[in-house]
């Protein structure tokens, strides 16, 4: 069975979503299937983005439908980002943006594929109104999907 780029990305935004914990991903780069051979997808994230053991299991639930490769974006991943999406060459399918950091993308919100497109808005009732909305754009269109809320803790001895 040949695996569409549809297909494809909604395997990896369930999968990856389903086993992550970390910032928001966003489908945005194009792929392509050769007839009768697995989708190929490429994950960016920041150092401490994701767990490996996360990305690890990611790629072992697609293999065969999904060549999953990931990498680790060292240096300025905030700057890196936009500036590999301005060129157009070498975006990645799938990757981390910190909630903080997606305003600045929504402008661009064309680039991305809009994610109820695949499923997502199934799984809204599951998640915090405010962090969903920071994904969405004004009319309507899911570009990240959140996969957690970064929470934090104050110790006081």
């Amino acid at each position: 069975m040949e695996l569409s780029r549809r297909q494809a990305i909604r395997n990896g935004l369930l999968g990856v979503a389903g086993l992550a914990a970390g910032g928001a991903l966003a489908g945005c780069g194009t792929s392509s299937s050769g007839s009768g051979s697995a989708a190929s997808m490429t994950l960016w994230y920041w150092s401490g983005g994701l767990s490996p053991n996360v990305v690890s299991e990611a790629v072992k639930k697609f293999a065969g439908q999904t060549r999953l490769s990931s990498s680790v974006i060292g240096g300025d991943f905030k700057q890196k980002l936009p500036t590999t999406m301005t060129s157009r060459r070498y975006v990645p399918d799938i990757t981390g943006i910190k909630g903080e950091d997606m305003p600045s993308f929504l402008p661009d919100a064309d680039r991305f594929v809009d994610l109820n497109t695949l499923g997502a808005a199934k799984l809204k009732s599951q998640y915090l109104s405010w962090k969903w909305a920071q994904g969405e754009t004004t009319d309507g269109k899911l570009v990240g999907f959140p996969i957690d809320i970064g929470p934090t803790a104050l110790y006081y001895r």
